[in-house]
């Protein structure tokens, strides 16, 4: 634990997140966080409003509890994260391979798969042949970055209030 002057009138305390070890990379946006861990697990904690967590949630009721507590994240059979990435509503990880798991929101097929469902479990994105680096997911939107340092899209784009639904633009 480390806290600041309350003298100086900050008020602040920084703590360690129990139950969590071997993190090598977070990512967080909004009220969630997830951390990938050396052996390519991840856990997620905060908020599961839209099943960014990667936990169940029933339609049309969210979970709006907060989850303090690191969660582990099931990942599709024989998956396993090289890196995160959290957004506002969706959380993805990249492969070791560039493939793509992803869950969350998908109001606007965000997570690039078949179905209209609002929101999934962690499953893998149908993202063709592309290799992919890096995941960067908006509300809406998601963008990747390919191995190649192409960028490709899909979900609702800024700007627009359609779906891009099952096409990588």
């Amino acid at each position: 634990d480390f806290e600041g002057d309350d003298d100086a009138g900050a008020g602040w305390k920084v703590s360690g997140v129990h139950g969590l070890t071997d993190v090598v990379q977070l990512s967080a946006a909004g009220a969630t966080t997830c951390a990938r861990r050396t052996d390519g697990s991840v856990m997620c904690w905060g908020a599961n409003t839209f099943g960014q967590l990667g936990l169940a949630i029933e339609e049309p009721i969210a979970d709006f509890d907060p989850h303090p507590e690191p969660t582990p994240v099931a990942l599709p059979a024989g998956a396993t994260a090289a890196r995160v990435d959290v957004g506002p509503h969706t959380a993805c990880v990249v492969t070791p391979s560039g493939g793509l798991v992803c869950w969350g929101s998908n109001e606007q097929a965000q997570l690039a798969r078949p179905g209209n469902e609002a929101v999934n479990g962690p499953d893998f994105a149908d993202v063709g042949a592309l290799v992919i680096a890096r995941a960067v997911l908006g509300t809406h939107t998601t963008l990747v970055v390919t191995k190649s340092g192409e960028v490709y899209s899909w979900g609702a784009l800024a700007g627009s209030f359609g779906p891009l639904a099952g096409r990588i633009a």
